[in-house]
């Protein structure tokens, strides 16, 4: 079935805190993708990205009925992966806490996701 024709849609909205202190955890990168996702210059699949604010919550919308992987990574934390289920018009809670295990030795533990507003792409295009 095309995604396109999908349009049954719920919401996901996440929270997230240190797991010693219960502080929330701001910039927290959570990807929601179908399990087996993957991306190359032949074959793409949609994912929904969000990023956790100053209070720690962060909310996915509009994502195709089904299941899915919420994938929740912030460099200086033990990243978390979650099986979750979107059902049509319902918006579900995720209450995550993270370990706090300092900087990575390797330079990253999060993949590095750009975002950029679609005025700057546009520029882009007329260069």
């Amino acid at each position: 079935m095309a995604w396109a024709a999908k349009r049954s849609t719920g919401s996901l909205v996440v929270f997230v805190a240190d797991s010693a202190t219960s502080k929330p955890l701001r910039g927290v990168g959570i990807e929601v993708r179908r399990p087996g996702w993957y991306w190359s210059e032949t074959h793409q699949e949609p994912d929904w990205f969000a990023e956790t604010d100053s209070t720690g919550w962060a909310r996915l919308r509009k994502i195709p009925v089904g299941n899915y992987e919420a994938s929740l990574c912030e460099n200086t934390y033990e990243r978390r992966i979650f099986g979750v289920d979107i059902a049509r018009n319902r918006l579900d809670t995720l209450k995550v806490r993270m370990l706090y295990l300092g900087p990575p030795s390797d330079g990253r533990r999060c993949e590095v996701r750009f975002m950029l507003s679609k005025s700057f792409l546009k520029e882009l295009e007329r260069r």
